[in-house]
């Protein structure tokens, strides 16, 4: 059976063999938070939630270059901080998905606009969110309290 929605979406990648990316999250500190929760977020919760703030036709594009994840989440009894950290097929995928991130970003949680911020964006108004990409990785932080979003940031940008 197929291993990742990945195959599932392309099948040739199925009978190709090709699995996910194996993506390994550092350990994160943020003074005061847990660790909750931990998993593969996929292509097909990719497409999901970027499809709820920008195009079909975007969300699609940025998540076709799907590789592998590992997602994060931290809570402090009141706030969460969700860390993704992305690997793209290719480092255009990396790109792409973290310009479409951004502005799905920018359209569903309220952060602002984004600035140039520590080599990625970052978003800060009621919430925290900051993306970046390096080569085929991409970087993804989002927290209702932006101190902590930016100790998480700081705990993997610049590349560790």
């Amino acid at each position: 059976p197929p291993v990742s929605s990945e195959q599932i979406y392309h099948p040739p990648l199925y009978g190709s063999g090709e699995a996910a990316i194996g993506v390994v999250l550092p350990p994160i500190s943020a003074s005061g938070f847990t660790e909750v929760a931990e998993g593969t977020f996929g292509e097909r919760s990719l497409r999901a939630v970027l499809s709820e703030g920008v195009s079909s036709a975007q969300a699609l594009q940025a998540a076709t270059g799907w590789g592998g994840d590992t997602y994060r989440v931290l809570w402090d009894g009141s706030d969460v901080v969700l860390v993704i950290l992305f690997e793209g097929d290719e480092v255009r995928d990396a790109r792409e998905l973290a310009e479409t991130l951004g502005g799905w970003a920018s359209a569903s949680l309220e952060v602002g606009g984004g600035r140039p911020d520590n080599q990625g964006l970052a978003f800060e108004g009621a919430g925290y969110a900051f993306v970046a990409h390096d080569d085929t990785t991409m970087l993804f932080v989002v927290s209702g309290d932006a101190g902590a979003g930016r100790s998480v940031r700081d705990t993997f940008w610049p590349r560790w």
